[in-house]
């Protein structure tokens, strides 16, 4: 019978993922995965890694792209500190491709959006008496963010064979 469109793309994805060499002592590890349609013809799959045992140790990354067997260029979006990846979902219409990430991928681009660590959890998720090992934030400086957006890198080229795709944010 038919296998599921979001079948196929997880099972690529996680197939990927045993492929990528790790340059760090800890390697990132895939620990939730969603994949959506948010507009006809679009596939949008998150990916949360979490480096260790602290669960506030871990980044966001989404990629979405035409279902399409076309070849599309890569683009490496890193989000502005303490952004989400909603950033790029802001929309000027009531559409998914009237947004900057939606309309990227509506027009080819096969976008690939980092969140920086800095999103994760609440306001108040550092407070005493909340139960979180906050002293790994302390690890999350500009090397870090690197080492996320080079793992990323090593993602896409593992995906598309693109070794050098473009890398932009803001």
């Amino acid at each position: 019978g038919a296998v599921p469109v979001q079948q196929l793309v997880l099972c690529s994805l996680l197939c990927l993922l045993f492929a990528v060499p790790s340059a760090s002592a800890t390697t990132p590890q895939l620990v939730d995965v969603d994949v959506d349609f948010p507009a006809h013809g679009i596939v949008r799959t998150t990916l949360i890694f979490q480096e260790g045992q602290n669960p506030l140790n871990r980044f966001t990354m989404q990629r979405v792209r035409k279902v399409s067997l076309v070849h599309q260029r890569p683009l490496l979006l890193l989000s502005p500190f303490n952004a989400s990846l909603e950033h790029y979902a802001l929309r000027t219409g009531s559409r998914y491709t009237d947004s900057f990430i939606g309309n990227l991928a509506a027009h080819g681009i096969d976008v690939w959006a980092l969140e920086d660590r800095f999103h994760r959890g609440t306001a108040n998720s550092c407070e005493a008496g909340r139960g979180n090992d906050c002293s790994v934030m302390a690890t999350w400086d500009l090397h870090k963010r690197v080492a996320d957006a080079e793992f990323t890198r090593q993602l896409i080229v593992a995906a598309t064979g693109e070794v050098t795709p473009v890398i932009g944010g803001n």
